[in-house]
């Protein structure tokens, strides 16, 4: 059986390898420094090394643990295999004298990513996700003379996507009652039930008339039919594109590319590391999980109220904007951030492909037309595989 040790190994020992090395620096100072920069090399190591165990492990069906809070699944497992990897190399490229400090910040910043990845309930998303983000800012504040400045360019769009996603739950939660993923996706179809039901759309049409033959209590019961049957979607769909909005912002696409681009061009090699594997992987598996994962019925992810209509339009804002930015650029470092935020938008692209594919199996429903069904399922599995080997391939490049 599958339990919340299981999905918190790679961030609860990340969390104490980053706590231990930041009290040994506040204790200790300069004593002994570079023993324990390379002691922080050998426990990312071991974190490297629990990840892969743990990868190998992975149910392939996914497990929920924590009350159906957090799952155990392969993809938050090459999650924690990438971060931990990345969380060596950012190590590695730091300088001897400053390597028990990085090797702190860094561990906490793998923490939250992996507790975000392990999330299916979007409160812990968050707290994942903040803790990532604000454990790399030390990191960034120290790469150089004007590392304060960096600072503040991160910190300024991160305050602004978290209140995007901070509303976005409250008004998720508003409309269905619930914050978990799996549970979400049964309570949407109360909510589309309750605004298409016949008496709600009667009474949206009788309070449409300019002049309605009926007495004031007739009026009020209709406008509280009308109320109770499309409050539930009016929160809703508001909600959720906030939440797809923040979590767009961390990944760093249009139109928050700009403090992004600021922030690689300033960045040290093991913050950039950071900032890209890291802070940046965990929002994309959250995409994963919220859009193509679980929202992928045809209402859903088609238009008018679906999610691929923004997906694909900030996808090619991010090829043409990165695109014609990088044609203009002299300089090496901002060319390689305009380079992620262009492979951003491919991504996107292979989200919006995923969704599809997924919304056309389920139309088409394994009792009715298998073939169609597994041709679906399969092409959406294929499409997210694609999505993750893009961003590895980038991240390595």
């Amino acid at each position: 059986m599958i339990g919340p040790l299981e999905a918190l190994l790679v961030a609860g020992v990340a969390a104490a390898v980053g706590v231990a090395s930041l009290l040994s620096e506040t204790l200790l100072g300069a004593r002994g420094r570079a023993l324990r920069g390379a002691l922080g090399l050998v426990a990312a190591a071991s974190i490297l090394a629990l990840a892969v165990r743990a990868l190998a492990q992975a149910p392939d069906g996914g497990a929920l643990t924590l009350a159906g809070r957090l799952v155990v699944d392969p993809l938050a497992a090459l999650h924690d295999a990438v971060i931990s990897a990345a969380l060596c190399v950012v190590i590695s490229l730091s300088e001897g004298t400053s390597r028990s400090r990085v090797a702190g910040f860094a561990s906490l910043a793998v923490a939250g990513a992996s507790l975000a990845a392990h999330a299916v309930d979007l409160g812990l998303v968050l707290v994942g996700l903040e803790l990532a983000a604000l454990a790399v800012i030390p990191l960034l504040v120290s790469a150089g003379p004007k590392g304060h400045v960096t600072g503040l360019r991160w910190l300024m769009p991160h305050a602004l996507t978290t209140a995007l996603l901070l509303l976005g739950i409250a008004l998720v939660f508003g409309a269905t009652g619930v914050t978990t993923l799996p549970q979400l996706g049964g309570r949407l179809t109360a909510v589309f039930t309750g605004w298409g039901a016949g008496n709600v759309q009667k009474a949206v049409e009788i309070l449409s008339l300019p002049r309605v033959p009926i007495g004031d209590d007739a009026i009020a019961h209709l406008r509280d039919a009308a109320v109770k049957g499309m409050a539930p979607a009016a929160l809703f769909l508001p909600g959720i594109l906030l939440i797809i909005a923040g979590l767009l912002a961390r990944l760093g696409v249009v139109p928050l590319h700009r403090a992004l681009v600021g922030v690689y061009a300033r960045a040290s090699p093991s913050a950039g590391v950071a900032l890209d594997v890291l802070v940046r992987l965990a929002p994309l598996v959250a995409l994963i999980r919220a859009l193509p994962g679980g929202l992928n019925t045809a209402r859903l992810v088609q238009a008018p109220y679906g999610w691929i209509v923004p997906i694909v339009s900030v996808a090619l804002l991010c090829l043409v904007i990165a695109g014609l930015a990088a044609a203009r650029e002299g300089d090496p470092r901002r060319l390689v951030a305009w380079a992620t935020l262009h492979v951003a938008g491919w991504l996107l692209i292979g989200l919006a492909a995923a969704g599809d594919y997924y919304a056309h199996a389920g139309v088409r429903m394994a009792s009715m037309l298998p073939e169609h069904y597994a041709w679906g399922m399969g092409s959406g599995d294929g499409a997210l595989a694609g999505v993750l080997l893009l961003f590895l391939g980038a991240a390595a490049a």
